[in-house]
């Protein structure tokens, strides 16, 4: 049996955030982060212009390689986000070792987190299902601009 995921608020300012890869995916991720105040940290040979611009203003620290496995090392939170699913699966495995939180993108399989809008993250080619939206805590779900009898 799968269970749904626990959805969760992480607070992360001041705390060390990696996201492993520099695409698009980055590029809409670190400004979310940089937002709730972590101090992120990009490994990536290349990186989009708009990261490029982040680095440069000193809001985001670039490691200009590839991912390697001592880049966990104090690291609280996260991102796998590569286009190359063997990398983010790589750092998937070693944060699940090192009990660091890790949301890897990934097309197929398994997923162990969300995307920050609590969304899991999904395939490109539209494939996979999406999880249902649990109800309101302590009320009925909305019916319509209108209520329950829609008039």
């Amino acid at each position: 049996m799968e269970f749904p995921p626990y959805p969760s608020g992480l607070r992360l300012a001041g705390r060390r955030v990696l996201v492993v890869g520099g695409g698009g995916v980055a590029q809409r991720r670190v400004p979310q982060l940089i937002a709730a105040g972590a101090a992120v940290e990009v490994v990536s040979p290349d990186v989009t212009p708009a990261i490029e611009g982040l680095v440069a203003s000193g809001e985001v620290v670039w490691h200009r390689r590839p991912f390697e496995d001592g880049d966990l090392d104090g690291a609280w939170y996260v991102m796998a986000v590569t286009d190359d699913p063997a990398v983010n699966d790589r750092v998937s495995a070693l944060a699940e070792q090192q009990r660091v939180f890790c949301v890897p993108l990934r097309r197929r399989g398994p997923r162990h987190g969300l995307d920050p809008r609590g969304r899991a993250a999904r395939r490109r080619d539209g494939g996979g299902a999406r999880q249902p939206r649990p109800a309101p805590l302590g009320g009925r779900a909305r019916r319509g601009p209108r209520g329950p009898a829609g008039g």
